[in-house]
């Protein structure tokens, strides 16, 4: 690079303008892809990382079919994640429940104001065929 090729030499009004899209193309925000309902919470959660990586994590909003997990390891590059979702009990006549599924992550990154790594992870296994449901029942009380 030469001295007349540097960045600080180059100027902004060399590169094309940016055309402003027509209104009819005009873009907007991507749908949200999750099927159910989102609810707020704060759950523990005991995390398990491809098999071997342990921590610990709490659920901020969960659905039906995902979650938003905050934890303190950048789950991006694992393949698989296990998850032990302690549910608390509605009341004093239950005991709290937990909910054991497979997962993966749809997308992770640092949170500031947490000082965690967020993670979206979908659901893709329930380790008991009517934790689904219960997952689906508590959520809607």
């Amino acid at each position: 690079m030469t001295e007349t090729d540097s960045p600080d030499n180059l100027k902004t009004q060399d590169a094309p303008a940016a055309q402003d899209p027509a209104p009819e193309h005009a873009q907007t925000h991507a749908p949200d892809l999750r099927s159910h309902a989102r609810h707020n919470v704060r759950w523990h959660a005991d995390v398990l990382l491809d098999g071997h990586i342990a921590c610990e994590g709490y659920a901020r909003e969960v659905s039906a079919d995902g979650m938003t997990l905050f934890l303190d390891i950048n789950p991006e590059k694992t393949k698989s994640i296990e998850l032990r979702i302690h549910v608390p009990p509605m009341d004093d006549k239950h005991g709290q429940h937990i909910v054991e599924v497979s997962g993966r992550a749809i997308y992770s990154t640092h949170d500031a104001e947490e000082q965690m790594f967020r993670a979206g992870i979908h659901f893709t296994h329930f380790r008991l065929d009517s934790d689904p449901a219960f997952l689906a029942a508590r959520l809607e009380s």
